[in-house]
């Protein structure tokens, strides 16, 4: 008896920390889900609503805060020749309090455009993420393309939970 109590405590366990808690759910409905759409539609307006008036994005030999941030996603989505894109997210950490989260994963994007091969990108994310009035927003954003000098592919998604 002992031992199915024990089995039942292993499956439950198993079962609840692979379901996303209702504060990861928040965030994916606030940030992750309208961010694939702003992004792949090149909404700027939509995906910089997404992100503090402060928002810090640093990747490897940059670093942008604010409104010149905010003001390079509206001249990129701007561009009429930019490629038709596909972004999906795989998370490795996350974890919140009340009104603070910090989030890590990788990211695969697909470029496509007429006449040419397609593109994969892929990097990893660090992310701060503050409620601010009720809405989640991305206060911090750091990517790269590799880890230890090692460019990053799909074998780093293997076992993550993918953005659905």
């Amino acid at each position: 008896m002992k031992a199915i109590w024990i089995l039942s405590a292993c499956l439950f366990s198993a079962f609840t920390s692979a379901a996303p808690s209702s504060v990861e759910q928040e965030i994916n409905n606030q940030v992750w889900k309208p961010f694939k759409a702003a992004y792949e539609a090149g909404d700027a307006e939509k995906f910089n609503d997404l992100h503090t008036q402060d928002v810090l994005r640093s990747w490897p030999g940059k670093i942008l805060q604010g409104d010149e941030y905010l003001e390079t996603n509206r001249r990129i989505f701007a561009n009429p020749n930019k490629p038709k894109v596909n972004i999906d997210f795989f998370f490795e950490s996350r974890t919140q309090s009340e009104d603070v989260a910090y989030e890590v994963g990788f990211y695969r994007t697909l470029f496509q455009r007429p006449n040419q091969e397609d593109k994969v990108r892929f990097g990893q994310f660090h992310v701060v993420l503050k409620k601010q009035d009720g809405k989640w927003r991305i206060s911090q954003d750091r990517d790269t393309d590799s880890i230890l000098g090692e460019k990053i592919s799909d074998k780093h998604l293997q076992g993550l939970t993918k953005l659905e």
